[in-house]
């Protein structure tokens, strides 16, 4: 995919034969198809409904738009043979353990790898309320286990129960209010072979969220607060560049950019100036964060842990916990 700005805050994205062009205004977005229309062949399809097999939908009496991936998750259920199983009510079973070390069931390697590889489209597009789940199985895609093939089919069966759960950007909150709120967390030790941790970060646009990671660490932490404060600059680097994206669209972003973390350690260990000593044996690139932060163009602020939206993007959740997961991402279904 490619991405294009001009100086009249107009983004073109291109991808193979798909254009898409985003502006402030229709005239906006027409005189630049006409430019465009003098040097290349191309053919205007009018509003955007569907692109990259993302569905959007505008309620302009709310000033809301939705976007979707409803048609394709129904796709794929019916291609794997999903779409009779009994709804469950969260992507992971709750009493279930991957083991460290697995025996592996060969014959169900290329068919595994086949699902995970649709459900994985489907979590980067528009579904982070999964993406930690899939996360966790394409670990086994070069041989999944009797475990991984368990969490699969019940991985079907919540998408099963909700295939239509849209991104909903605008509503309540103010067209001309673009500030971004970024969300970091981590699972300390969580994986129990390497005792990786697992972060996980989320950007809110609008009301909704706009980009969203779930990702092991790649160093073994000795304290909860290293694992947490890693995070930070893992969520910094994204937030800061979207940021800087959007002033270059003439959406103005006010610093510093908020960032939340559950933290109360890892926020002091980023605003302390003298935590070298304690902080030397984490590499560099996690230490970014201070340099923004002392400058001005992030701040930290402290959320309870109920409150933390990141957290389903780091451990498996039970039912009430993934459903207050899936509110404060602000998922929803239309009603109309």
């Amino acid at each position: 995919m490619c991405i294009f700005l001009n100086g009249a805050g107009i983004m073109i994205l291109i991808y193979v034969d798909d254009l898409l062009i985003a502006g402030k205004s229709k005239n906006d977005c027409q005189t630049t198809a006409d430019q465009l229309a003098q040097h290349f062949e191309i053919r205007a399809m009018g509003d955007v409904y569907e692109y990259l097999g993302i569905r959007i939908f505008r309620n302009r009496e709310k000033r809301q738009i939705f976007m979707t991936q409803e048609a394709y998750a129904t796709k794929i259920l019916h291609k794997f043979g999903m779409q009779n199983l009994k709804p469950a009510a969260q992507p992971w079973k709750s009493d279930l353990t991957i083991p460290s070390t697995w025996t592996v069931h060969s014959d169900e390697q290329k068919s595994y790898i086949k699902q995970t590889g649709s459900l994985n489209y489907l979590s980067a597009g528009s579904r982070p309320d999964i993406t930690q789940t899939i996360n966790k199985l394409r670990e086994a895609n070069a041989g999944p286990s009797k475990q991984h093939l368990e969490a699969l089919k019940h991985l079907w069966r919540y998408l099963s129960g909700c295939p239509a759960l849209d991104i909903v950007l605008g509503g309540k909150y103010n067209p001309r209010d673009l500030q971004l709120h970024v969300f970091a967390d981590a699972s300390f030790a969580s994986e129990l072979g390497t005792r990786l941790s697992i972060g996980g970060q989320v950007v809110f646009l609008a009301g909704a969220p706009i980009y969203w990671k779930s990702k092991k660490h790649s160093l073994v932490f000795m304290r909860s607060t290293e694992s947490e404060f890693c995070d930070l600059t893992l969520a910094g680097i994204p937030a800061l560049s979207i940021a800087k994206l959007l002033r270059e669209l003439g959406f103005h972003q006010s610093l510093p950019v908020v960032m939340f973390t559950d933290s109360l350690n890892a926020k002091a260990t980023v605003l302390n100036p003298l935590n070298t000593a304690r902080t030397r044996h984490i590499d560099t690139q996690y230490k970014w964060i201070t340099d923004p932060t002392s400058k001005g163009y992030s701040k930290l602020e402290h959320v309870r842990t109920t409150s933390m939206v990141a957290d389903g993007l780091t451990k498996p959740l039970l039912k009430e916990g993934h459903q207050n997961f899936v509110r404060m991402l602000c998922l929803q279904m239309r009603l109309w």
